[in-house]
């Protein structure tokens, strides 16, 4: 367990986790990992974006815009596939001031 999240289950704010699906997905298949992750102390939340009608730079725009709205101290990001690319894009046009990890 990382010390981030040692230190949520003692009071602390606890760390964040976007979860970013991938191809023809919807949010819903990352459910059993967002549990898992809730039961480590994390706070979790599934982006939805438009994985075929949207371009890269739109959804890139788009989780930027939801990851501003996340308060926590340290944000982590988990892609599947296509969610990957999405997750790297944003990133690299609006870098997070929260480190945290990328997976």
């Amino acid at each position: 367990m990382s010390p981030g999240v040692e230190g949520s289950l003692r009071g602390a704010e606890p760390e964040a986790a976007i979860l970013v699906h991938g191809l023809w997905m919807r949010p819903w298949v990352m459910g059993f990992l967002a549990r898992r992750l809730r039961q480590r102390g994390f706070r979790v939340w599934a982006f939805a974006y438009r994985s075929v009608r949207g371009g890269l730079a739109e959804n890139a725009q788009a989780l930027a815009r939801f990851a501003a709205s996340v308060r926590s101290p340290v944000l982590h990001f988990v892609g599947h596939s296509l969610g990957g690319l999405v997750i790297a894009a944003s990133l690299h046009a609006h870098p997070e001031p929260r480190p945290g990890r990328v997976v």
